[in-house]
């Protein structure tokens, strides 16, 4: 069973920082691969970057979850 993970835009706004930890609490789901989809995300601030590491490193460090990443090339600009 997979669990994916819809990246959103994320600015510094108070929902943003809800959408990324909605984004934890999500992870804590039973599933063996965890895919983070950008295909929706056409920007990331730094915070945004810096808490996806720190996600993606939880899940290697703490899970035996497979992570994939689904990129879009239709928005090349979104970092």
């Amino acid at each position: 069973m997979s669990l994916t993970l819809q990246i959103p835009t994320v600015n510094d706004n108070l929902d943003d920082f809800d959408s990324l930890f909605q984004l934890w609490q999500k992870v804590n789901q039973d599933c063996s691969e965890v895919i983070f989809d950008f295909s929706k995300c056409w920007f990331l601030r730094p915070n945004a970057v810096a808490f996806l590491g720190g996600l993606i490193r939880l899940i290697e460090s703490q899970c035996s979850k497979r992570i994939t990443y689904k990129i879009s090339n239709s928005n090349p600009q979104w970092v």
